[in-house]
Parts: structure tokens; C-alpha cells; sequence
């Protein structure tokens, strides 16, 4: 059970086997910490809070849903229900005030077969141009490469991994007064994010952010 779960992970071959069974071990006994199929939830983290600001100056546009062909409606419903089941989205209430709505669009995967029409082979977006246009910029230097490598010289660990978030904007925050500007309509309704959405301009800076508050649990 320990080695077919592990199976999952890329394990360096160079590790010796008491090494090996020691790392499958203590995988296999944090294995809710996983995304798989048996555990398909996602994560989450409070470390950080994204934030919308928008310009002084900033428009409001309510943007209709594009036309999908039905097949496409049909793969946007089940990953709306699976966003839904999760708590990244939420449906908007009549009452609550919107300045800005954005349409979604189903992004073909590059690995996907073009000849097969399932939900896995599509990713779903939405178009945050205008919203971005109308968002005030982060202030937040993204650490330099070069810098993050030439410290791990005086770490001299003994062993290097690395550790992929399953879908990391979806595991961080958004601000409560934020979601409304998330908003994005579909021909099912209109919606919008608890979770931290792909597509807007700030978030790979916030991202960055969170990767700094965990950085000293990672070289640890």
C-alpha cells in the first residue's frame, strides 16, 4: 500500500533503501496533506490575503458570457460544480453590488488530444482584462534567482526537493471585500471567487509573497 501510494512522487534514485523506505514512510503517513484521486481536495492557507485596490479612476464594465458550443457548456457546468463543491466560487446574490463582471473562457491543455471533449482536456479562465486595466499595481520585488541559489551555499543540506502546490492561486485567500470584483458571468449564472483566481495581474507577486513566509520553514 506504502509503494503503490508512493508511486505518485518522484523519489531520486540515489537514495539508499533504508533512505527510501524512510522518505515512502513518511509520505505515506502524510498522505491527507496530498492532492489524489482518493483526496481530492485542495489546500488552503491563511498565511496570506490577497487584496484588489482599484484606480481612482476606474471604470465599471459588466461584460456578457461568450457563446460556448454545447459540449463546451456541458464541461463548464461539471468544473463550475467542482469549483462550487470546493468553495473556490460562490454564486452572487441579487442585491450585492457589482462594478465589475468578466466573462470565462476554456482554455484547451496543451498536452490535451484535441479529438477528445473532456472536462480534463479544457482549463477554466477568466478574461480579467478589463479588471486588470482598472487594478493598481503590486509593490512586491520578486526575489532574484541568482541570490536564492547562492544561498543555499551556506546551507549545505544534505538533501534537495521541491514541492509543487496542486493549484496554487486556489490554496491562497482573497480579501472578503475583494470577491466582488471577481465576479464573472456564465451562461449558468453569475459567480465569483473566495479563492484566489488565476488571471489577475497581482497575483503572481502575492504568490511570491507567500512563497517568502514559507521559505523558512523550507530551509529548515
Amino acid at each position: 500500500m506504502v509503494a503503490e501510494f508512493c508511486k505518485e512522487f518522484h523519489l531520486s534514485e540515489d537514495l539508499t533503501e533504508p533512505q527510501l523506505l524512510q522518505l515512502q514512510r513518511c509520505l505515506y503517513e502524510n498522505r491527507d496533506l496530498f492532492v489524489t484521486k482518493e483526496n481530492p481536495d485542495l489546500g488552503f492557507t491563511s498565511l496570506i490575503e490577497h487584496k484588489i485596490n482599484l484606480k481612482p479612476n476606474a471604470v465599471s464594465k459588466h461584460q456578457n458570457p461568450y457563446r460556448l458550443p454545447p459540449y463546451k457548456r456541458e464541461i463548464l457546468r461539471e468544473q463550475l460544480d467542482d469549483l462550487l463543491r470546493q468553495g473556490i466560487i460562490t454564486p452572487v446574490s441579487e442585491s450585492e453590488e457589482l462594478p465589475i463582471t468578466s466573462p470565462v473562457v476554456l482554455v484547451t491543455n496543451r498536452s490535451a488530444n484535441a479529438d477528445k471533449k473532456e472536462s480534463q482536456n479544457f482549463r477554466f479562465c477568466c478574461d480579467f482584462r478589463h479588471l486588470n486595466a482598472q487594478t493598481e499595481d503590486v509593490k512586491y520585488v520578486i526575489p532574484n534567482l541568482q541570490e536564492l541559489t547562492e544561498s543555499m551555499s551556506d546551507l549545505v543540506p544534505n538533501f534537495i526537493t521541491s514541492i509543487d502546490l496542486s493549484s496554487g492561486f486556489f490554496q491562497m485567500g482573497i480579501s472578503p471585500d475583494s470577491t466582488r470584483y471577481t465576479a464573472f458571468n456564465t451562461c449558468f449564472g453569475t459567480y465569483k471567487f473566495q479563492r484566489l483566481p488565476k488571471g489577475l495581474k497581482t497575483a503572481p507577486k502575492y504568490s511570491s509573497a507567500f512563497n517568502g513566509q514559507g521559505a523558512p520553514w523550507i530551509k529548515i
